[in-house]
């Protein structure tokens, strides 16, 4: 099989001053090897007209804030790693170098008819399920071009490099995107990356086979993003429990799931889109159609989904209630949920309690059956309404809680905003076509 996305050899003694990706950090002679030959090499003319120092000890700063590698004895020895051999190599952006936002990252190829699969990720261990998606990932290589844009440490970064390099395109997230969503900055880097029209985005954990692929790509053909529906599979209780939750999107309008299909032009148009939020997906979509893209739903198009470890879903509870904070309608009804519940208990009047378990579960059942979802739903996630009916009564409070606290948190750090108001997103769109105009 052909190699796309091949990298570069190291620099020799001798070479052009270069940089890697502009990543400041610090590793051993081992690592070096390895690391070397994953970030592509781009080489500095201390006379390019793109060069600004102002702007380059900015985006070093910024660098050094962001870096996840040992930065002394202490700190290496917590990641059990030797400093005597760390401090042996350092790479910087110097004073001479082109700024780190001015890189563009090599594209995947040149043609443009084939699809191109982009998958974000960032793992911080050696995970379990690296075989299982390397033989996925291999799959669908055959009929798409593969990006994997990586922002997992060095060593788990090295180890995926061995698994994927063969048959994708892994490559680090570019070094100007600092969002506080991780996969944001993945997204972004994988569309400046490839050259196809039509893109699917994906989390790890989503599973395409060739007949949801195929009818998501037919849908793209017109439109600018289609959303297609996720089902878990397996189904141990939790992912059982969640599936009430898409049942009941799916019965009062649409699900957000964990992959989207975009067409490059449409999202390059947008000019990218705000990574600073915690509802990623319902970002995308919002700033894309504020900037005219054609939205198609697919509740009929079913994708199938891991379900995650009972650890990462208790740890999901509250950030999906965060995200009806940008959903100002169903934040109300959400909030109204707990009062609804407690009031008639204090009159003594609990049958009431019955009738709201009764809607729920018609509501959950019309969504089973919509566009043939019976054939992945089974039958008694119905059921299950209720129970996350009451979960989310408590949780979006909690979530009301936090965002009051300053956000909610998220890969080590608190993310205020759920995602942007469509009334803002229009805003920034206009301005946005008048500033296009002018030029």
């Amino acid at each position: 099989m052909a190699r796309h996305g091949t990298f570069p050899s190291p620099p020799r003694p001798g070479d052009k001053k270069t940089q890697y990706n502009g990543v400041n950090c610090h590793a051993s002679s081992i690592q070096k090897q390895e690391l070397s030959q994953y970030m592509s090499p781009a080489t500095i003319s201390p006379n390019d007209d793109s060069y600004s120092a102002e702007k380059n000890t900015a985006t070093r700063q910024e660098g050094k804030k962001n870096c996840t590698y040992p930065r002394s004895d202490q700190h290496a020895r917590e990641l059990g790693l030797d400093w005597n051999l760390l401090k042996g190599w350092t790479t910087v952006t110097t004073a001479h170098s082109r700024p780190v936002v001015d890189q563009v990252t090599r594209p995947v190829r040149d043609a443009s008819s084939r699809p191109c699969y982009l998958l974000p990720l960032r793992w911080e261990t050696h995970m379990s399920g690296l075989a299982d998606l390397t033989i996925y990932l291999r799959q669908l290589s055959a009929q798409c071009d593969v990006v994997v844009v990586d922002g997992s440490p060095p060593l788990v970064f090295a180890d995926h490099h061995r698994h994927w390099a063969t048959f994708s395109s892994h490559i680090v997230p570019a070094a100007d995107m600092a969002y506080c969503n991780g996969k944001v900055n993945g997204v972004i880097t994988g569309m400046r990356t490839t050259t196809a029209e039509h893109v699917i985005i994906a989390d790890d954990d989503v599973r395409y086979d060739t007949q949801s692929l195929a009818r998501t790509l037919t849908l793209l053909a017109d439109a600018d993003i289609v959303v297609p529906q996720n089902y878990f599979d397996p189904l141990p209780w939790h992912a059982a429990w969640d599936s009430a939750r898409i049942l009941l999107n799916r019965g009062l309008g649409m699900d957000y799931p964990g992959t989207l299909a975009v067409r490059r032009t449409a999202f390059m148009a947008a000019n990218c889109y705000d990574g600073d939020v915690l509802f990623e997906n319902l970002e995308l979509v919002r700033t894309l159609r504020a900037n005219g893209a054609r939205l198609v739903t697919a509740p009929g198009v079913f994708v199938r989904r891991l379900p995650p470890v009972f650890h990462h879903f208790a740890g999901q509870r509250i950030r999906q209630a965060y995200d009806s904070l940008a959903q100002p309608l169903r934040l109300a009804t959400e909030l109204a949920l707990l009062p609804a519940v407690a009031f008639p208990v204090v009159i003594r009047k609990s049958w009431w309690l019955g009738w709201v378990a009764i809607i729920a579960v018609v509501v959950a059942e019309m969504g089973r059956r919509r566009h043939g979802g019976t054939v992945f739903f089974s039958w008694y996630l119905p059921l299950l309404a209720p129970l996350w009916l009451a979960e989310r009564a408590i949780c979006i409070w909690l979530a009301l809680g936090s965002r009051v606290r300053g956000g909610v948190c998220y890969g080590g750090q608190r993310v205020l905003r759920a995602a942007t108001a469509d009334r803002v997103l229009r805003r920034r769109a206009a301005n946005l076509g008048v500033e296009n105009t002018r030029t």
